[in-house]
Parts: structure tokens; C-alpha cells; sequence
């Protein structure tokens, strides 16, 4: 009767204060590991194909009633900072009043789970892929376009279990395209992980330092949003200000930058307060 018992009882539960607290602080009343967010996430997407309104925008973490199915999570972070949104709306949505949470103070009430929380689901390296390059060609049209333009999860409506899927094009291009890789029926989120390692490995040149495609890739990005930031010209498109941001990046290590940054000397101030001054003047 004891074995029985234990079998019934939840394998584990989530206080949806904490997400709130995590997504803000990083911290909460226990540690989390990231499978629980991501799982507690699935469950409440779950709950919303329950419902005849399918309110997808409740889990996307955005106030558009234009979704049509849950969006994809680029980030470790993004479970637990999509179930906060949701949560910080406590008393404002009927899908959480139906689920016995109505006030700020029905938040500290735990939800519990009759599932096995995974160990491995999602890696954090995943989601670091930029830049690495296609062991073989996935679009005959485009032969060349085999780097890695990111790693993303989506809960997919349609299968009801998770997608993963891998985004690729020419390096550093505004067009891509995308490879998905799918849950099995009733497979479990590690055993899922392991798959999605195996696929990779296949699918994705080795590196022998990882750490230096990461670092270029961050002066790159680094590059590309203060050129976005600061510059716009409606004869000029993204390709344009993506080949400024790879010149900028390009000249790390020549003498002229300091942690991916340019010195600034007064003669490049001076310039500097030239073009501010005479940049309403067109």
C-alpha cells in the first residue's frame, strides 16, 4: 500500500510566486533546474489547447490576440520568464481563475505534477549555436547557406509535444531557413535531449574551441545593434548595415579595438561631434 502511495504522489511541484521571482531576480524560495520550468510551461500549454478560445498569447508572453500557435524559446530563461508573464497577471485572466488562482495570494499555493521532471531537458549549449556551419547541404537552392543562425524549442499545437528546430542561411543574412527535429509519442524530455545531442553531433561541423566562435559571434551581434542603434537611412537595408557591422567586428585584434571596441581619441571625437551636429542636415 506504501509502494502504491509513493507511486501516486506528484514528482514534483512549482509555486508560481517563484517563477516571478526568478524571472526578476534569479532566485526564489528553492533552486529550480531548468527541465521543471520548461515542464510546468508544457503543462499550462497543455491547459490552454483544453480550452475552445486557445488564448496561445497567454503563453507567448505578449498582450497580440493574432497568435495561432506557441511561439518557439530561444533561451534556457524562456519557460520561466513566459510562466511569469502569465502568473503577474493573476485576477486578470480567467484561464488562471479556472485553475484556483485568482489573487496575488493564491500564487504562493503550489502547483504539483504527477511527472518525472527531466535532468538534461533543455542543454544551455543549444541555444549557443550561432555560427557553427551544416555538415551537408539542406537547401539545393541555396547551397552555401549551411551557418547556423540559431537553436530554438517550440511546443508544437498540432503534435502537442516538443519541436526542436534549427535555423540556418549564409552567415550573418536576414533570409533563413529551418530544420525541425521531433518529439517521439510518449517519449520522455531526456531521452529526447539525448536524441537532439546525437543530431547535432551529426549535423554540425566539430570545433575545437567552441569559446572562439562564441566570443566572435558576441562582437559581431555587439556590432551589428550599435550600427542599428545609431544609424538609419531608408535607401539602406539590413544587409547593408549587417556588412558595416562585419567590417567593424573584422578589425578586433588589429590594434584598434579594446574589448571589441574602438579608442576613442580626440581626433575621432572630434568626428564624432561632427557628424552628430550635421546629421539632421541629411
Amino acid at each position: 500500500m506504501a509502494k502504491n502511495e509513493a507511486m501516486k504522489r506528484p514528482m514534483f511541484c512549482i509555486r508560481p510566486s517563484d517563477a516571478i521571482l526568478e524571472a526578476m531576480y534569479g532566485a526564489s524560495s528553492r533552486y529550480y533546474m531548468p527541465g521543471e520550468w520548461w515542464l510546468a510551461y508544457e503543462w499550462f500549454c497543455r491547459k490552454v489547447l483544453e480550452r475552445e478560445d486557445r488564448a496561445y498569447e497567454m503563453l507567448n508572453a505578449t498582450s497580440s490576440i493574432n497568435n495561432f500557435n506557441f511561439w518557439p524559446m530561444g533561451s534556457q530563461r524562456d519557460a520561466v520568464e513566459r510562466l511569469a508573464y502569465l502568473f503577474k497577471r493573476v485576477g486578470r485572466q480567467s484561464f488562471l481563475s479556472e485553475l484556483g488562482y485568482r489573487t496575488w495570494a493564491d500564487l504562493n499555493k503550489p502547483i504539483s505534477f504527477n511527472l518525472r521532471k527531466p535532468k538534461w531537458f533543455p542543454r544551455s549549449e543549444w541555444f549557443k549555436l550561432h555560427g557553427k556551419r551544416l555538415t551537408e547541404i539542406h537547401n539545393k537552392c541555396h547551397p552555401k547557406a549551411v551557418s547556423i543562425h540559431g537553436f530554438t524549442l517550440r511546443f508544437d499545437k498540432g503534435r502537442e509535444r516538443w519541436v526542436a528546430l534549427l535555423q540556418y542561411g549564409y552567415p550573418n543574412d536576414a533570409s533563413s531557413w529551418t530544420i525541425e527535429f521531433g518529439q517521439d509519442y510518449r517519449e520522455t524530455l531526456d531521452h529526447f535531449a539525448g536524441r537532439i545531442d546525437r543530431w547535432l553531433d551529426r549535423g554540425l561541423v566539430s570545433e575545437r574551441d567552441d569559446g572562439v566562435r562564441l566570443y566572435r559571434e558576441q562582437v559581431r551581434r555587439r556590432a551589428y545593434q550599435a550600427v542599428d542603434d545609431l544609424f538609419w537611412g531608408n535607401h539602406f537595408y539590413d544587409e547593408d548595415k549587417g556588412k558595416l557591422a562585419d567590417e567593424l567586428a573584422k578589425r578586433r585584434g588589429r590594434g584598434v579595438l579594446i574589448d571589441a571596441r574602438f579608442i576613442l581619441n580626440q581626433s575621432r571625437l572630434a568626428t564624432l561631434k561632427r557628424w552628430a551636429r550635421e546629421g539632421t542636415k541629411g
